[in-house]
């Protein structure tokens, strides 16, 4: 029988990524609509510094804590199913607040609900995909997130702030994520463990062996280095290329849609060429240039068309996420454990990384200038690659 693109793989493939990138830009979307935000609440720098570094905390907390429920109930879809309505309805919240201390709250609860989707979808993915697409799935639907958030999000969000009110933004953005959980409840199935997996569920001890392991370990020391380059890189370029570079709000506009649309594209691309050539030395390779795009940022002065090839091209130094935050940590355990795993990468890299390397930046930059936090982002580019070098071969047929 002759196969069709419709196939159960691909359905999957299509409503998982609309699923992830949806959460992504329900996440994102406070950012895009800050300015907003700031001067109908009255917001002080601390207060909306809090209200964004919030949601990181409880979401990294909520990926360990429900993913490992999962794991150790042996429901997959169900869970997602209940989250993806959850992190719909605290979206529509958002709009209904009238001061701080409720956007706080609400802001928090949103971590909650949307922590155990990432690695919810991505341990349903790997379950389901073939071998040797399992790298080009993983990468695909961990790709939607900037494609979505960083490109469609401000898109759709600016007009509506800009001709309405920012609450309508997260009232439009509400509406997809119920029409999504019913997608999922009808189409999607309870993925299939293997054989000796479906005759035992796991155990708390169990679970704590798993995270010994070296490949496990390595992934979330990789991941706190990685997510420190990349908050770095994304929370300082906008300062440096307007303030340093002189570029235009258009051309800023530009170059955040252009790293956008490149981390996409190598999100995806990256894990297939792993699925031809092996995990470890693709990761080996990217991780190595992943140097390449802080240290060329803030040593070398471009014009603007230079500047955005640049960019398109090094954004893969952020495309090997999906290696190390899903399929190695995947791949190194039974499928029953995959979503603790990678729910355990996320949040290192979430609560340790994403907080201390924007931290340090600023530090440096205030003690420096802002050519400092490319630095401090190269410099855990290079720790991130070192690391790398004690990880496992993970795929099948290369072990």
């Amino acid at each position: 029988m002759k196969k069709t693109f419709f196939n159960y793989e691909n359905s999957l493939l299509i409503i998982l990524f609309l699923t992830f990138g949806l959460m992504f830009m329900d996440r994102m979307s406070f950012t895009f609509l800050m300015p907003f935000i700031v001067k109908d609440l009255g917001l002080s720098n601390t207060q909306s510094g809090l209200v964004l570094g919030i949601l990181s905390l409880f979401f990294g907390l909520s990926t360990i804590i429900f993913s490992s429920i999962s794991d150790l109930l042996g429901s997959k879809k169900k869970m997602l199913i209940v989250f993806v309505l959850l992190f719909s309805v605290a979206t529509l919240a958002v709009g209904l607040i009238e001061d701080v201390t409720s956007m706080i709250v609400i802001r928090a609860i949103m971590g909650i609900t949307e922590g155990p989707v990432i690695p919810l979808i991505l341990a349903i993915v790997l379950a389901e995909s073939t071998v040797s697409r399992r790298g080009f799935n993983m990468g695909l639907v961990k790709g939607s997130a900037p494609l979505m958030s960083g490109v469609l999000a401000p898109m759709i969000l600016i007009p509506i702030a800009i001709n309405y009110h920012w609450k309508w933004g997260f009232y439009v953005l509400s509406i997809p994520g119920f029409i999504m959980a019913i997608i999922i409840w009808k189409y999607i199935k309870e993925p299939k463990m293997q054989n000796d997996e479906a005759e035992s569920k796991p155990t708390f001890k169990e679970l704590q062996k798993v995270f010994a392991q070296r490949n496990i370990w390595l992934c979330m020391l990789i991941s706190i280095f990685y997510t420190a380059n990349l908050t770095s890189f994304l929370g300082f370029s906008p300062l440096f290329v307007s303030n340093v570079l002189n570029y235009t709000e258009s051309q800023l506009q530009i170059f955040l849609t252009v790293f956008g649309i490149g981390c996409f594209i190598w999100f995806f691309t990256i894990p297939s060429i792993s699925d031809k050539f092996g995990r470890k030395p693709t990761l080996l390779f990217f991780a190595f240039f992943s140097m390449f795009l802080p240290l060329i940022m803030a040593t070398f002065t471009m014009n603007f068309g230079l500047t955005i090839g640049v960019i398109l091209l090094l954004t893969c130094a952020f495309g090997y996420m999906p290696l190390f935050d899903s399929i190695i940590p995947a791949e190194s355990v039974p499928h029953k454990y995959a979503a603790s795993v990678i729910a355990g990468t996320i949040l290192t890299g979430e609560v340790i990384g994403g907080t201390f390397g924007p931290v340090i930046s600023g530090i440096m930059a205030d003690k420096y200038d802002l050519h400092a936090p490319f630095y401090v982002g190269a410099i855990a580019a290079g720790i991130a690659f070192i690391l790398s070098l004690g990880i496992k071969e993970t795929k099948p047929d290369f072990v």
